[in-house]
């Protein structure tokens, strides 16, 4: 018995499976594609495919198992969710729990112990080590065929996904040995009914799951026994089946390596077989089994403009980092703000504001208020656009000579309480331009 894993992260892990091997990864022929995309069109439309109890892997072995004619592998599919729905069997890990695990394991020893030199889990049962008689005073018969369920999708879910990410190549099938030493003749024929049960429900609803089989230290009357067992197979299953005697070290050496064989049976690995060991218990492979799905998530709707990147920056990140920037992009720089210089002295063709008088230069006509022409000036509130005077500065001529900003005549006028306010635009305000003002008069 594997670890127990919850829905979620079941799911997560066939996601992950179906991820990293996809149907490319299973080296079908262009016709053979066509028809599992086909058959998966079906079931999808019909309602009986779901993608967080199977894979495209669940697929391929029922059309493999009907010899791709699509019309057989469909009943046949149909066939099985009908059976899973009879026995509950897509949450059969949130209602089913054996609790005889440890009694049941002293009476029927059997395990998964590391991987064959394809990749495939090693299943061992040893037949011949069977206490019948305990067996059912243990659990019942309805109790050993749930369990075996549960174990067939833990092997489905979880150590084929592990087994395949170890190998580098989709593992779905197993390798089986079954040792028959010391099994008596009316031991094997009241375990033969219990046998035929696994192994038609294994037939009808986990077909394509046996890579090879061995049966070994097989008594000499076992062979006409068999007969009635693999009545129950397809004709490819009965042709991975090899019975074998007591000389069978050689046959299992050459499908497993000595280091993942049971020092028993030749090899150098030291169980026991009911710890399960391998891949599907490796810490770092689970862990990237059980990663998020590789998927990136859409931006949230409410994330701030500033957090949305570009396509080609975000397609790339997880789920979870998905309104942050990449750290390998460079953050964009933050405007600072920027000094500008004093405006220059405006030249003779550009408008001046006029400079404030101060309170001496309002009660006197003719003031004179002088300032250096780099001092910035304010405007008076009354002061409009036809007000402004040409610039402070030197007359045609005397460009080259510095002279004081002044404020000349006027006085009497602004003296007067802004009566005449609107003739101020009219007042010259300095010197050189009230001159040219009266040659150009004279002229006109």
């Amino acid at each position: 018995m594997l670890r127990t894993y919850s829905s979620q992260e079941l799911e997560r892990i066939l996601h992950q499976h179906q991820t990293r091997f996809p149907l490319e990864s299973r080296g079908l022929n262009v016709e053979q594609k066509a028809l599992l995309r086909e058959f998966h069109r079906y079931l999808n439309s019909k309602g009986l495919y779901k993608s967080k109890h199977f894979s495209i892997h669940d697929l391929a072995r029922f059309l493999k198992a009907r010899q791709w004619d699509l019309e057989q592998a469909v009943a046949m599919w149909e066939a099985m969710i009908e059976w899973r729905r009879e026995q509950r069997v897509d949450d059969i890990f949130e209602w089913f729990v054996f609790k005889e695990l440890v009694e049941y394991q002293k009476v029927y020893p059997t395990g998964i112990h590391k991987t064959d030199r394809e990749g495939h889990p090693v299943l061992i049962q040893q037949l011949g080590r069977v206490d019948i008689n305990k067996l059912y005073k243990v659990t019942s018969e309805e109790r050993l065929k749930l369990n075996h369920i549960k174990e067939y999708e833990q092997l489905r879910l979880v150590a084929f996904p592990a087994c395949s990410v170890r190998s580098g190549r989709p593992i779905d099938q197993l390798c089986t040995i079954i040792d028959l030493d010391g099994i008596s003749f009316g031991d094997m024929m009241r375990t033969r009914k219990l046998l035929t049960m696994f192994m038609k429900t294994d037939s009808d609803n986990y077909p394509e799951t046996l890579a090879r089989m061995f049966i070994i230290n097989a008594p000499g009357w076992f062979s006409s026994m068999w007969n009635g067992v693999k009545s129950f197979m397809s004709g490819d299953t009965s042709k991975k089946i090899e019975i074998l005697g007591k000389d069978f070290k050689a046959a299992l050496l050459q499908q497993i390596a000595p280091e993942n064989l049971l020092k028993e049976y030749g090899g150098l690995s030291i169980g026991p077989l009911t710890q399960n060991i391998g891949p599907w218990d490796d810490p770092q492979l689970l862990k990237l089994l059980l990663e998020p799905p590789s998927i990136p998530s859409p931006l949230p709707l409410n994330a701030p403009s500033s957090s949305l990147l570009p396509p080609s920056s975000s397609s790339s990140l997880p789920p979870s980092s998905s309104s942050l920037p990449p750290p390998s992009l460079p953050s964009p720089p933050i405007p600072q703000p920027q000094t500008l210089p004093p405006p220059p002295l405006p030249s003779q063709s550009q408008t001046q504001p006029l400079l404030a008088a101060t309170p001496s230069a309002s009660k006197e006509a003719g003031a004179t208020v002088s300032m250096p022409p780099s001092t910035p000036t304010t405007t008076p509130i009354h002061a409009t656009s036809s007000s402004v005077p040409p610039p402070p500065g030197q007359s045609k001529g005397e460009e080259n000579v510095p002279s004081p900003v002044s404020v000349e005549g006027g006085g009497k006028k602004a003296e007067g309480g802004g009566k005449e306010r609107g003739r101020e635009a009219e007042t010259p305000l300095e010197g050189g331009s009230g001159k040219r003002r009266e040659e150009e008069k004279e002229r006109g």
